[in-house]
């Protein structure tokens, strides 16, 4: 018979739990963010970690290319390129194979050694066997490790170091081998939460109905008036983001407002989408 969980283990499978929720909720808000912001914020992870020479190149030159940077091993110095793709659909081999063409001049310069392709979303299988097979110098970073180093660098959220008698590893009377908890990943999948259908009449009255997948029975509907991108949206995009808050609060009575408001971006952004009604100077306020 299986040795019943202890308090401490109970409390550790949750506290995994909720590092799993946190990395959903980061996807779901990356796919929403305005691609320019999207961009400086992987310019930010890449300097965290020790990246030197971080630059986004012209968006009207960019060949390909969004981003430049370095980093130095010994006296060495690797010349990197980057694309960053914010997308929900996966990417396939062709993306990668002109990724790879816009690095090939600068290649045969000697003016790049590597080159990051990083998005929100995943790879083919097919995508990433060709990068496995022809060993090409590309580094490739979907949004479940784009997550993970978020986190890891504290990017966008804030890390609350675990009480030392969680810290302690697994034992062996688990039927396991000990290891370090604070790097143990997550089997949680990374399958959203909501399904959002939108329905707006000529009028610009729209309906959103949120359905939880994991429970449709707990489904919910908001009623709005559209206003388009030159008008004076802000107020109705905060009325509408309110209102999802609250149809959420019952679903996730043990989340704080900051997630909350991550978690209900996803629907805001369905009926506002960011890359048509975020200026390049709006923010975006980290979550906690």
């Amino acid at each position: 018979m299986a040795k019943p969980l202890s308090q401490i283990d109970k409390l550790r499978d949750s506290i995994e739990a909720q590092r799993a929720a946190v990395k959903d909720e980061l996807r779901e808000y990356l796919s929403c963010m305005d691609p320019y912001k999207f961009e400086e914020l992987v310019l930010r992870l890449l300097e965290r970690m020790r990246f030197t020479e971080c630059r986004v190149t012209q968006r009207s030159k960019d060949g390909g290319i969004d981003l430049t940077a370095s980093f130095s091993i010994g006296i060495g110095r690797i010349k990197t390129v980057g694309q960053v793709k914010r997308r929900r659909g996966a990417i396939s081999t062709p993306v990668l194979q002109s990724f790879y063409g816009a690095m090939t001049g600068q290649k045969a310069r000697g003016e790049v050694h590597l080159g990051l392709f990083i998005t929100t979303s995943r790879f083919t299988a097919d995508a990433q066997r060709w990068v496995e097979d022809s060993a090409l110098p590309i580094v490739l970073i979907d949004g479940e490790k784009l997550a993970e180093l978020l986190v890891e660098q504290e990017l966008l959220v804030k890390v609350v170091p675990l009480p030392p008698a969680l810290q302690l590893a697994v034992t062996k009377e688990h039927g396991v081998e000990p290891q370090d908890t604070g790097t143990q990943r997550s089997k949680r999948g990374s399958k959203p939460l909501f399904r959002w259908d939108l329905e707006i009449d000529d009028h610009g009255d729209f309906v959103l109905t949120g359905r939880y997948l994991a429970d449709p029975t707990k489904s919910f509907t908001v009623r709005g008036r559209k206003v388009p991108p030159d008008g004076d949206y802000l107020a109705a995009r905060a009325e509408l983001h309110a209102k999802l808050v609250d149809h959420m609060r019952p679903l996730f009575p043990d989340l704080d407002e900051p997630h909350l408001n991550a978690r209900a971006w996803s629907g805001t952004h369905k009926v506002y989408p960011a890359e048509k009604y975020a200026s390049r100077s709006e923010g975006h306020a980290d979550m906690v």
